[in-house]
This record gives C-alpha cells, structure tokens and sequence, in this order.
C-alpha cells in the first residue's frame, strides 16, 4: 500500500502520524536518504557574528525590543575563529547573526570573509543574515557560488505577519527569487508548532518548500524563549517537528536536511532523533567565543551548543560524519516525490 503526499489533506494526516504509521514515515525516510546521499551526513560550525537585530519577532529573544546585551565579533575575532576551525578540519562554516543593514556592520563582516577565502579557498560558506540591500548580496557573491540561508518561517500570511510585525511574508519570498536569481545555493524553512499553528498551515510550509526547491530545507520547533510575549506557551510537539522533517524527506528528498540543535531543547536526544527521521546535516557550536554564545538568546536563554560531539551522534545512528559539503549523488525522478511505502 502506498501513501500519497501530494495534496495538502495527506500531508496534514501525515504529519499527525503516531506509532507504527509514524515508523514507517520515518524509515522510508531513512530510505530516501539512503538512496540520494549514501550514509553522509554533513558536518558544519556555526559563527554567530552578532546579536544586533532591526527585526520585531515575536518569538526570539535578540529581536529589538529585548533587554540584551548585545555584541558584534571585530575582523580580528572573527578570522581568529575562521582559522581555529579551519585547523580542526571543519570546511563548511556558517556565518550567522540578526538581521541588521548597517554598512559599518557589513563592511567588517564582508571584509573578514574575503579575507578568509582568500587563505582558503576551499571553505563552503553559508550566509544566515536576513533580508539585505541587493548590493550586499552581490558582494558576498563574489566570494564564490555559497549558500544563503532564508527562512520563510510560515507560509501563511497571516501568522507571518502575527509573529514577524514590520516584514511581510511577500519580501521574504521576492528575496528568496533574488538570492536564486543572482546565483546563490538557496535554503530556506520554517517554524513548527507555533502558537496556532493548525495542520494544515505545516502542509502548506512542506507545500511551498517543494515549490522553492531549495537544496537545503530546515524546520526548528517553536521554543518559548522567557523574555518574549510568548513566554507562557507550549513549546512544539516534537513528535510534529520530526513528522515534518521526514515528511521534507519525502517531498524534497535531493535536499540537506538539518537536525537543528533546537531539538534537543525539546526532547531528549533530539538530534539523533533528528537523524533517525531522515536528517543529514548536524551543526557543532564551536565557532562563536562562549561569552558571546551565551548571548545569541534566539530561541532560548539556556539553549544546547553542541559540540565535537555530535560526531558520535551521528555515527551512533548508522552515519558518517563528513565535513566537507555533502551533495545528492543523483536527482529525483517526478514519480518518486511525496510516496511513502506503507505495509
């Protein structure tokens, strides 16, 4: 028996799925993961360059309004960083921070990240930095074909526009055409189990993601961060999270899938559960100074920052830790999109 996951009512049903029904969803995720990337699973390091942030989110704890101490990284901090994980074998390096469009912010950043490529060409870079001006896209371009990480956050408008006052879902997705159109490797996600959330809204988010074809597609659980409005609501089910993910394997199954360390927030052992429903991307935290890592509060004031360990969690769910960039070894055929075998 097959189940279909090419309409929005079977992903929904999907994604509530329990027990054997939810067994089967992830192994055929593991299938799929199996068959496009072999056993390798990407290994990247994160620098968080900064917690300044223009944006009002309601759900993260950098966002303007929060009373944080707030930091940015100098040129040298961050080649210092660049080079210390470059010794240690690491090849894919994300630069991350909140959303800020201050030229003298960019100018440090863009200028230690050329600096950077330039001692080693061979690094793959991905750019989490938000909505920016085109001109600093195409510096950053210059720098080589590098990924650009984008969430959507929600495909509905309505939430998007409930919990990210100020932006609208449409800017987002006309940067998401821009960063593609100009050459970049697109990634993009969203939030699961934000406070009213419905079913429906996460197969529309799965819908869209298959629509974008990014090749990378990443989901992080709604976590109530304290200093924020939502501090009293439950966090994501995690159970609705990993549906997700394997469900992403499903539809989009050419793409790198992380499991976030946001997980492990809401569950025990997330990451490793994260592998198990079809992830091949982990994220070691050694890239940003501690004292400045305990205050990139995004999701949480007490968040994981998992380290060289996660190479043990990977091999501990059957994978191979690879740290260079991890590729599809082949492209989906149409018909093989969004079944799932079932017994």
């Amino acid at each position: 028996m097959t189940i279909t996951l090419q309409n929005r009512d079977a992903i929904a049903e999907a994604l509530d799925a329990r027990g054997a029904q939810q067994e089967r969803l992830f192994a055929h995720a593991r299938a799929l993961r199996a068959r496009y990337f072999g056993d390798a699973v990407e290994v990247r390091s994160v620098i968080e360059y900064a917690n300044v942030c223009e944006q009002h989110c309601l759900y993260c704890g950098m966002a303007k309004e929060r009373k944080i101490s707030r930091y940015v990284l100098d040129q040298q901090e961050l080649l210092g960083r660049f080079e210390a994980l470059y010794a240690i074998g690491r090849r894919v390096i994300m630069v991350q921070s909140g959303e800020c469009t201050a030229a003298p912010y960019l100018e440090t950043l863009v200028g230690a990240l050329t600096e950077a490529t330039r001692r080693h060409p061979d690094v793959a870079w991905i750019f989490s930095l938000g909505l920016l001006d085109p001109a600093w896209y195409k510096r950053l371009r210059t720098l080589g074909r590098h990924r650009y990480l984008l969430k959507f956050e929600t495909s509905c408008a309505e939430l998007f526009a409930r919990f990210k006052p100020g932006e609208t879902l449409a800017r987002r997705l006309e940067h998401l055409a821009l960063l593609r159109q100009m050459g970049f490797v697109v990634s993009s996600g969203n939030i699961t189990g934000l406070p009213g959330q419905t079913l429906e809204q996460l197969a529309d988010d799965l819908m869209l993601l298959q629509k974008l074809n990014v090749d990378l597609a990443s989901t992080s659980p709604f976590v109530p961060h304290d200093l924020t409005p939502l501090a009293a609501r439950p966090a994501a089910d995690p159970n609705l999270t990993l549906n997700f993910m394997a469900v992403l394997r499903s539809l989009l199954p050419h793409a790198l899938i992380p499991a976030t360390s946001a997980l492990s927030k809401i569950v025990d052992d997330g990451q490793y559960r994260g592998l198990m429903a079809g992830a091949n991307v982990v994220t070691c935290h050694d890239g940003t100074p501690a004292e400045a890592a305990a205050q990139f509060v995004l999701y949480s004031s007490s968040r994981p920052l998992p380290g060289a360990e996660l190479l043990e969690v990977v091999t501990r769910a059957g994978l191979t830790p690879v740290a260079g960039p991890v590729r599809p070894r082949l492209s989906p055929p149409a018909s093989e999109l969004g079944a799932v075998e079932e017994e």
